[in-house]
């Protein structure tokens, strides 16, 4: 879910059970984030007569120093299932999330500044899935599925700041820092060995879509591409130790993962001085390597 509460203050559920094979539940919960301290040095009088003056200077004004606690209230409702002689099993649930002070990333009105603020009301709903098939006894398909519908349900008047202008943000618009889309895949084939040690070997897919950097892309935000990644291992997992061959990311895909502040931070020149605020974090490289455990 997008923007999951940190921390809990009530939390009741109720559960169902059909029959044998199917169970329903019902999940209601409020919760909060806690709030925190942007770090960033607070404006004086004299960084605010330098600014005033068209000087370039790095501070936050009181507003922008800390952010307070954002709160939620959840509710779930969901269903499990098994079928086939529990060859197949199913899990479908869904999700309404009302969020209040939802915390997004913006930027100081003096010297661009990457902080956190609070937002206006927003809502995340949307709904996860997970199967797993037995194809044969020896061979596992798992599979995942996520969709987010996470967005303001207000209008906030100057939420997003860039290069010192703020930006309105409109109910509806798309809040930063989750996927709409995302999912993955896992085959996983297990051949039993004498001695009661296992061969196992994995093939797993992921799919990641789409991100915001800023809420509804206002402020100069951009929207990161979605990327697919595959890894595979295999391994020997016996009583006294385990050892096995992994490969991360074999395509050696390259994928932009995050952005701190926005391209208007990239490459400015003001009074003769090439800044640089602008970076991105990228996906790890193909990874290949050797494990080994020991069990005690």
């Amino acid at each position: 879910m997008c923007g999951e509460a940190t921390s809990y203050s009530g939390r009741g559920s109720r559960r169902y059970k059909v029959s044998d094979n199917l169970l329903g539940y019902f999940t209601y919960s409020t919760g909060y984030r806690v709030g925190g301290v942007n770090d960033v040095v607070a404006c004086t009088p004299a960084d605010l007569a330098r600014a005033a003056a068209g000087k370039q200077v790095l501070c936050a004004l009181p507003n922008e120093l800390f952010y307070g606690p954002d709160r939620t209230r959840n509710a779930e409702l969901g269903v499990r299932a098994s079928l086939f002689d529990k060859r197949l099993q199913l899990t479908l649930d869904g999700y309404h999330i009302d969020w209040t002070g939802v915390q997004v990333p913006s930027q100081t009105v003096n010297g661009a500044i990457g902080i956190t603020v609070n937002g206006a009301d927003a809502v995340s709903q949307g709904f996860d899935f997970q199967g797993a098939l037995k194809i044969t006894p020896n061979l596992n398909l798992l599979g995942t599925y996520s969709y987010v519908d996470a967005h303001l349900t207000k209008d906030t008047p100057g939420l997003v700041v860039s290069q010192g202008v703020r930006y309105n943000a409109f109910a509806g618009d798309r809040l930063p820092g989750s996927s709409k889309n995302s999912g993955s895949a896992r085959l996983i084939y297990t051949y039993p060995m004498s001695g009661g040690g296992k061969i196992e070997a994995i093939w797993a897919t992921v799919y990641r879509g789409d991100i915001y950097s800023r809420v509804g892309l206002r402020g100069n935000g951009e929207a990161i591409p979605g990327y697919v990644t595959h890894s595979a291992s295999l391994n020997y997992i016996g009583k006294q130790f385990e050892v096995g061959m992994f490969a991360d990311n074999i395509f050696d895909k390259y994928a932009v993962t995050a952005v701190s502040n926005d391209l208007s931070s990239l490459n400015l020149v003001r009074t003769d001085v090439v800044e640089r605020y602008y970076a991105s974090g990228v996906l790890t490289p193909r990874r290949v390597g050797v494990e080994f455990r020991v069990h005690y």
